[in-house]
């Protein structure tokens, strides 16, 4: 019969390499993972969006993505980078760019803009008031009037802004 110690020590010796074997079993998938990470944005790119790639000891390649291979890409015909399609082999690319609207800004900007101006004029006692009669503007209801139409304005004049967004470092 065994002592309590012995016992003790044998499961002590047998947790380590449970988590070791453990740690490898789920860490090698990880890293796996995580080399083809790097270009993983690229499955969030719809084809015919305008990318543009700086290149190591090329310069600048730019133009709409017609396709995506296993290690390359290929961008289209762009004013002032190429006449031609050009295949971009992704080992020789330092970063990448996808050219994109600022609708959500502007809807941000836009809305908080315009509810500040709506409940500036929604808290005005108007002139439609009796002259000794009291009559609160209405304040919440010009906030959201004016919240509104200013997400909505804010929204078109974003989407309109283009600007280019870094995807790979």
């Amino acid at each position: 019969m065994a002592t309590p110690g012995k016992r003790r020590r044998i499961g002590f010796v047998k947790r380590p390499c449970w988590a070791t074997a453990l740690l490898f079993a789920v860490g090698l998938p990880l890293s796996a993972q995580e080399t083809s990470r790097s270009d993983a944005w690229l499955k969030h790119i719809k084809p015919g969006a305008m990318v543009r790639f700086h290149i190591r000891g090329r310069g600048r390649v730019a133009g709409p993505l017609r396709g995506v291979g296993v290690d390359s890409v290929v961008v289209g015909p762009a004013f002032g980078y190429s006449e031609t399609d050009t295949a971009v082999a992704l080992a020789g690319v330092d970063s990448a760019w996808v050219l994109a609207p600022r609708g959500r800004t502007g809807l941000l900007i836009g809305g908080f803009a315009g509810g500040v101006f709506g409940l500036a004029i929604g808290s005005q006692q108007l002139r439609l008031c009796p002259l000794g009669g009291t009559c609160a503007g209405n304040s919440m209801g010009g906030m959201l009037i004016g919240g509104s139409i200013g997400a909505l304005l804010g929204w078109l004049i974003g989407s309109s802004d283009l600007h280019w967004v870094q995807r790979m470092p």
